[in-house]
């Protein structure tokens, strides 16, 4: 079979996969937002916390007449992978598919995750998502700020370890794919 012909098989098997499968294993935060709120007080003494969120850049070749969109502030042409995980480092959601040019913010912002959250429940994030990071400010001496700082930074890593864990499973993230970005999302999803 011709390469070409290969490439196309497992880019339909695998949007196959997805459209059938996503719902049940990677579904929209519902009730399960219970579950990691419980889980990331129980772990983190986190309250109100459905989540960790933090984003990817997962690396392909530069599309054709794509300009600038795909570039990133890396250095290269990429797609922006968005997660948020409970407090185990499984992925609870996934949202791919920006270009890489966009910012954590502003694929955050434009995401439906941004309608999930509920009065005083957040999602644990580093500073490049603006508003929705909880974090308090560094120059505070008051010790109960400072150990919410500190909790804060211990919970958010749990989102970090689910992607250092995918790309170990899935030595291909590590390096250049070589496939169009439609194609990458399909692949990662």
């Amino acid at each position: 079979m011709a390469h070409n012909t290969i490439g196309g098989i497992v880019y339909e098997i695998c949007e196959a996969i997805w459209n059938t499968m996503k719902d049940e294993f990677i579904p929209f935060p519902t009730t399960a937002a219970l579950r990691v709120e419980k889980e990331f007080f129980e772990k983190w003494k986190f309250p109100n916390c459905i989540g960790a969120v933090d984003g990817k850049h997962v690396r392909h070749k530069a599309p054709a007449k794509s300009g600038t969109q795909y570039y990133n502030y890396k250095k290269y042409f990429s797609v922006h992978l968005q997660a948020v995980d409970d407090a185990k480092c499984k992925f609870i959601t996934v949202d791919v598919g920006e270009y890489g040019s966009r910012s954590d913010s502003g694929v955050f912002n434009s995401s439906t995750l941004t309608y999930a959250f509920k009065p005083f429940k957040y999602l644990c994030s580093k500073t490049s998502f603006g508003y929705y990071n909880q974090r308090t400010s560094q120059n505070s001496a008051d010790a109960a700020k400072l150990r919410f700082n500190e909790s804060l930074s211990i919970a958010r890593r749990c989102v970090e370890c689910a992607f250092g864990i995918l790309v170990a499973k899935w030595r291909c993230l590590k390096t250049e794919l070589q496939v169009t970005p439609d194609h990458v999302t399909t692949i990662i999803h």
